[in-house]
This record gives C-alpha cells, sequence and structure tokens, in this order.
C-alpha cells in the first residue's frame, strides 16, 4: 500500500499537465476546428470573393495536391 501513494500522485500530475496543454492548445486557435483548404475556398465563393472559374480552377489545383500524398 505504500507504493499506491506515490503511483496515484503521479497519475494525478500527468492528467494534470495532460489537462493543461489541451486547454493551451485549444485556446491557441480560438477553440475552432481547422477548416480544410476546400472549405475556405467554397466560403470565399460564396462571399462572392473569387468567381465559380476561379474556384474550379484552385478545386483541381487543391484535388491534385492531396493525390501527391
Amino acid at each position: 500500500m505504500i507504493v499506491a501513494g506515490p503511483i496515484f500522485a503521479m497519475l494525478a500530475l500527468i492528467g494534470l499537465v495532460a489537462i493543461f496543454v489541451w486547454m493551451v492548445d485549444r485556446g491557441s486557435s480560438g477553440g475552432q476546428l481547422r477548416r480544410s483548404a476546400l472549405d475556405i475556398l467554397g466560403e470565399r465563393l460564396a462571399r462572392g470573393e473569387i468567381d465559380r472559374t476561379e474556384y474550379e480552377e484552385k478545386r483541381k489545383l487543391i484535388l491534385a495536391r492531396r493525390g501527391m500524398r
């Protein structure tokens, strides 16, 4: 039983560090999920920043790069 105390304390410390790292990481991204390049491209089309032709060209480039991985 003497060993259980330090082991529990070590697990608790690891848990606290993990929670801290998770919170810091989440805070740096503003709590938002990462958006894919296609998501961003679609948003730009919806806002009218790019036209349909430019959207299709960039979409093909993005999909071609994904195929290279």
